[in-house]
C-alpha cells in the first residue's frame, strides 16, 4: 500500500470515528482537517517504523559485538 492509499484510508476511518459520516460527506473545510490529520498520522506511522527498524539494527550489533569478544 503506497502512503496515498494509506492516507486515504486513515481519512475514512477518521471521519467515521469523530464524525459519524463517511469522508466525501463531510464539508470540505472538515475534508481538509481529516485529512490534514490523516497525513500526520502518517508521518508518526512511519516515524515509529524507522524507530523500530534502528532499534532491531542496534540489538543486531550490540549481538555481533557481543560475539566478536
Amino acid at each position: 500500500m503506497d502512503y496515498k492509499d494509506w492516507i486515504q484510508n486513515r481519512a475514512e476511518e477518521i471521519a467515521e470515528e469523530q464524525h459519524g459520516k463517511e469522508f466525501y460527506d463531510l464539508p470540505d473545510n472538515l475534508q481538509i482537517e481529516v485529512w490534514n490529520k490523516a497525513e500526520a498520522d502518517y508521518h508518526d506511522h512511519e516515524a515509529d517504523r524507522i524507530d523500530a527498524a534502528y532499534d532491531r539494527w542496534m540489538e543486531e550489533q550490540f549481538f555481533r559485538q557481543s560475539n566478536i569478544g
